[in-house]
C-alpha cells in the first residue's frame, strides 16, 4: 500500500453504498479535483460520546465500526486515510506500507455483503492504495460466519505497475489484501481489511487466524 498522503473526509460522508438501489451509482465523497470519482457513499454511523478506538498491540478495538481484532503485527500505527476510519499501517520499505484498518457503514438488511467487498475494492483502486492501473486478480471470494455472524471474505492480490515501480525505486512487487463485511446488526456493516505486500509476505498465512480473533465489541 502506498504511503499515505491524504487526510480523512470521511466526518463529511463515507463509506460505499451497500443499498442496492444504489450499489451501481457513482459519486463523490470529497476527493480533490483532480481525484477520480468512486462510487457513492451513504452517510457513516455516527454515536455521541462514543469511545475512541484503542490500538495497544496485539489488540486494537474501534467501537466505531463495532469491532475488536488483532493487530497483524507489531509496531503499526494509527495514519489518516480517505475510506477507513481506523487505519493502521506500517512502513515496509521506503514509500510503502502495509496496512489494516475497520469500518462502519449503514446499510439495510439484505444488502449483498459480496457487493459490498467487491465495492470496497474498487473503491480502494479508485484512491491508488496500490499505486496507479495495478493488475488486480481474485484469490477467493465466499460467504463465512466471522465473529459468530453472516460475513463475506474477499482475497484479492495486487500486482504493482511496473513504470510506477521503477519511478519510486520499489522492491514491492505484488501485495495482497483481504476485505470482510460483516452483519453487526440490521442497519449496519461492519468492515475489516489488511493488505500485505511481499516485503513482508511471511505474514500472509497469518490471515484467516487474524481474520478469526475479529469479535463484535
Amino acid at each position: 500500500m502506498r504511503r499515505a498522503v491524504i487526510a480523512a473526509v470521511l466526518a463529511a460522508g463515507a463509506l460505499l453504498s451497500a443499498c442496492t438501489a444504489t450499489v451501481a451509482g457513482r459519486g463523490d465523497v470529497g476527493l480533490p479535483a483532480a481525484a477520480p470519482t468512486v462510487p457513492a457513499v451513504p452517510n457513516q454511523p455516527t454515536i455521541p460520546n462514543q469511545p475512541a478506538p484503542t490500538v495497544a498491540c496485539p489488540n486494537v478495538t474501534d467501537p466505531q465500526a463495532g469491532l475488536a481484532y488483532r493487530c497483524v503485527t507489531a509496531g503499526i500505527a494509527r495514519t489518516s486515510d480517505l475510506l477507513w476510519t481506523l487505519n493502521l499501517t506500517k512502513q515496509v520499505e521506503p514509500g510503502w506500507m502495509l496496512g489494516e484498518g475497520s469500518a462502519a457503514i449503514n446499510a439495510p438488511a439484505n444488502a449483498p455483503l459480496d457487493r459490498v467487498t467487491e465495492l470496497v475494492r474498487e473503491q480502494m483502486v479508485e484512491l491508488a492504495y496500490w499505486g496507479p492501473n495495478p493488475g488486480v486478480r481474485t484469490l477467493s471470494s465466499a460467504a463465512a460466519t466471522v465473529a459468530g455472524v453472516k460475513a463475506w471474505v474477499l482475497a484479492s492480490s495486487f500486482t504493482i505497475n511496473s513504470a510506477y515501480r521503477s519511478q519510486q525505486h520499489l522492491k514491492v512487487r505484488t501485495e495482497r489484501t483481504w476485505i470482510v463485511a460483516l452483519r453487526a446488526s440490521d442497519t449496519q456493516l461492519a468492515l475489516w481489511y489488511v493488505t500485505l505486500p511481499d516485503d513482508v509476505q511471511q505474514l500472509w498465512h497469518t490471515v484467516p487466524a487474524l481474520i478469526r480473533s475479529i469479535k463484535l465489541h
